[in-house]
């Protein structure tokens, strides 16, 4: 009997998506960007140690413009925004609020709360 064409083409796209080797690739390409993520978190850390000053707890503090606006931030960092979201999830940094807009949020501070990550 001959296949379905709709049918075969479901059963093509499952092989090739359900094979041990595609499940590995994309094993490999999350891991990938997990370790590019934190090896940008630990730039953020390096530029708040290297731009930033302590606050009277002792914590290193640096604001959100003087951060935007340095030129190494910028030819680091693919997105400086998102890299200071995951640097907050994973609990090395904090601010204030969810979103922070250059120029509205120049003033917002940035404190590192673990630098040894």
């Amino acid at each position: 009997l001959p296949l379905n064409p709709r049918s075969a083409g479901e059963k093509q796209r499952r092989l090739v998506c359900g094979s041990r080797i595609e499940r590995k690739r994309w094993g490999w390409s999350r891991q990938f960007k997990t370790m590019k993520v934190e090896d940008e978190v630990r730039d953020v850390i390096r530029f708040i140690k290297e731009l930033g000053k302590p606050n009277a707890d002792g914590k290193m503090v640096l604001t959100f413009g003087d951060y935007f606006k340095s030129d190494e931030v910028q030819n680091t960092l693919e997105n400086p925004f998102a890299t200071l979201k995951a640097a907050k999830k994973r609990g090395v940094i904090d601010f204030e609020g969810e979103m922070l807009w250059q120029g509205m949020h120049d003033h917002v501070e940035l404190i590192l709360l673990n630098p040894d990550f």
